[in-house]
């Protein structure tokens, strides 16, 4: 499909190219053409019908070449959403079950905070969370529940916030070695 693509690119540049003389000569005639009679009359309307027969199939070899190019981009992009998507559902589901494993091995003689292979490590690491359980007890500064205003709280250190229950959780962190 490529070489198609390269060639039919190529055939219809230099169509294009030859057009360019035919266009220059087009242009001359309507410039220096004064309709005086039937006869210039005549000319002028030929002139305009080519010009209008060369405009169409200018534009039907343009379209012709530009939808393959669109076509292969659109067969492109589907199957690498499809890829993405495939790969995206893999790395959730993983992620998912690599955490509830390690959360089952909390308190056991082998506990696992941190599991490397070749391609990389994963770690666990404790953060804050927050949900809203009062939005009447909630100060002012907060009141417009802003989750990174809240969170940004939380970083400084802040673990009591009125109407907010603040709570510990573990996140799996993730890092590929180059």
């Amino acid at each position: 499909m490529e070489e198609s693509l390269t060639c039919d690119s190529i055939v219809t540049i230099d169509k294009c190219m030859n057009y360019q003389d035919e266009i220059d000569f087009l242009d001359d005639t309507a410039k220096n053409l004064l309709i005086l009679d039937e006869f210039s009359a005549k000319a002028a309307l030929t002139t305009v019908l080519l010009a209008r027969k060369l405009d169409t199939t200018i534009d039907e070899n343009r379209q012709r070449l530009i939808k393959r190019h669109l076509d292969f981009q659109r067969i492109v992009n589907g199957l690498a959403k499809t890829c993405k998507m495939r790969l995206d559902f893999i790395q959730t589901h993983l992620k998912a079950n690599l955490e509830t494993w390690i959360c089952q091995q909390e308190g056991s003689f082998f506990e696992i905070n941190e599991l490397e292979v070749d391609d990389g490590k994963c770690w666990t690491s404790e953060e804050y969370d927050f949900e809203i359980l009062d939005h009447h007890k909630i100060p002012t500064v907060f009141l417009k529940p802003d989750d990174a205003e809240i969170k940004c709280a939380i970083k400084e250190g802040i673990r009591y916030i009125a109407g907010i229950n603040i709570f510990k959780t573990k996140k799996l962190n993730l890092r590929v070695k180059n």
